[in-house]
């Protein structure tokens, strides 16, 4: 009837204006559990009182430069808080693992770049081999195809419908994991610290990225409008900047210049690999 009708006709406007809003949000996501992302908080704010709790539903979302490679000054260096409750997203089964494929890829890229268990047992066992890639490239095509791999969600899913009970943190990180990354840190600066290999979110994909947030972001410190609409963050630490060439990135205020000037050229293989940009 004439009802259906229209509700099919405004969600299909509603992902138009999804998938045109590509540039409203950073793509470059770094979400790390609350263990990883104290030590990541430090590095970015100077404060060493930053609260280290341990095994918690609790995890932070930064933005990673697609130029240098810095961690943004996301929040004020603190990050965005997300709580990824199994109560919220066991309606969402899609979304939640679309959710773990990001941490995973958060987790072994901040992780490697810290150079903790670097070509070890550690690192292998977040992504499956085959979709680990090289040096700076995954081979997975998406995110999705990651969230849906057996071994990429087998930890926090009792079977594809269903989510384990407690908190999916230490699934993770554990606790020598937690201290070598910060032994690594020690003598780095949020200059020298850089994600050589980070998670970048393709235009296919945004709605995703922007459904997880409205599902667990901690909506006192962002303004997340209802899903069809758009979502802004109130300091993502990046910059929003228009090549010579008319391509828009966001990236850190540092890079500003030379993205401006330099464009596509100077984004990372990664980011070129999944937006189809000549290397």
């Amino acid at each position: 009837d004439q009802s259906v009708r229209d509700l099919v006709r405004n969600v299909s406007r509603q992902v138009a204006q999804l998938a045109m809003k590509e540039h409203a949000l950073p793509c470059t996501p770094l979400l790390l559990p609350a263990e990883l992302a104290a030590q990541i908080q430090i590095l970015l704010t100077g404060q060493t009182d930053i609260r280290k709790g341990w095994v918690s539903d609790k995890y932070y979302l930064f933005f990673v430069c697609p130029v240098t490679g810095r961690i943004a000054p996301t929040n004020g260096g603190k990050g965005y808080e997300l709580k990824v409750l199994k109560e919220k997203f066991k309606p969402l089964a899609k979304a939640f693992a679309f959710s773990m494929a990001l941490i995973k890829i958060g987790v072994m890229a901040a992780t490697l770049a810290a150079g903790v268990g670097a070509g070890g047992a550690f690192v292998a066992g977040l992504l499956p081999e085959s979709m680990l890639g090289d040096g700076s490239t995954y081979s997975f095509e998406s995110l999705q195809t990651l969230a849906t791999a057996a071994t990429a969600v087998r930890d926090v899913c009792d079977d594809a419908q269903g989510l384990q009970a407690g908190s999916p943190s230490a699934t993770f990180t554990d606790e020598l994991i937690v201290k070598e990354f910060a032994e690594q840190l020690q003598g780095k600066t949020a200059e020298t610290f850089t994600i050589h290999k980070p998670c970048v979110v393709s235009q296919g994909e945004y709605a995703q990225l922007i459904q997880v947030l409205q599902i667990a972001v901690d909506q006192g410190g962002a303004e997340v409008i209802s899903w069809g609409g758009d979502v802004r963050l109130k300091d993502p630490g990046l910059v929003q900047v228009s090549s010579d060439q008319g391509r828009v990135a966001w990236v850190h205020p540092s890079a500003e210049d030379q993205y401006r000037q330099e464009g596509e050229a100077c984004l990372c293989r990664e980011y070129k690999r999944r937006f189809n940009i000549a290397m």
